[in-house]
């Protein structure tokens, strides 16, 4: 599996819309925002491609609508597809987001319950995005490091702790 991200718009945008609604000058922090999760992240969009993702993992990644345009390689024979295609073919797909969808879906998929191949595409996803908004970066967690603490899964898989004192110990800092 591969990822690619590509920001298409200018944190100056969130500044702008932030001025428009407040009648203000803003000088609101990139990290500020997406803390915030007000309105005005929504004007950050990124283009997603995703390679060689197994076919199950792409539709875990196509379920997210709210603020998501999908663009999916066809599986049909008579384009390039194979009649053999089953859940783990490989495919590509790209997504057209916006920071919240981002921090939405990242949310569900990098949950532990997640499939171990959807968390690898989280994580592969997430890594391009701290390299090129690393602000954004820093708020993709986990649901229940969202949450702090509360796991929303009928059963938990037992590492809200682990996540909250170790691996994304530095998210609850960010609201300190």
């Amino acid at each position: 599996m591969k990822a690619t991200v590509r920001k298409l718009t200018n944190f100056n945008l969130v500044l702008d819309t932030n001025e428009m609604t407040s009648g203000k000058k803003s000088s609101q922090s990139e990290i500020s925002a997406y803390k915030a999760e007000h309105s005005t992240i929504r004007t950050q969009i990124y283009y997603i491609k995703c390679y060689d993702v197994p076919t199950f993992v792409m539709g875990h990644y196509v379920r997210h609508h709210i603020g998501v345009e999908k663009y999916v390689r066809s599986q049909r024979a008579d384009r390039g597809g194979s009649k053999n295609s089953d859940r783990m073919t490989p495919t590509d797909f790209s997504l057209c987001l916006n920071a919240q969808s981002i921090i939405n879906i990242m949310r569900a998929r990098l949950c532990n319950k997640a499939s171990k191949e959807t968390r690898q595409l989280a994580h592969l996803i997430r890594n391009e995005i701290l390299n090129i908004d690393y602000h954004l970066g820093c708020v993709l967690v986990p649901n229940c490091v969202y949450r702090n603490g509360i796991c929303p899964e009928p059963k938990s898989c037992g590492k809200v702790k682990e996540y909250l004192d170790g691996k994304y110990a530095y998210y609850r800092g960010l609201f300190e």
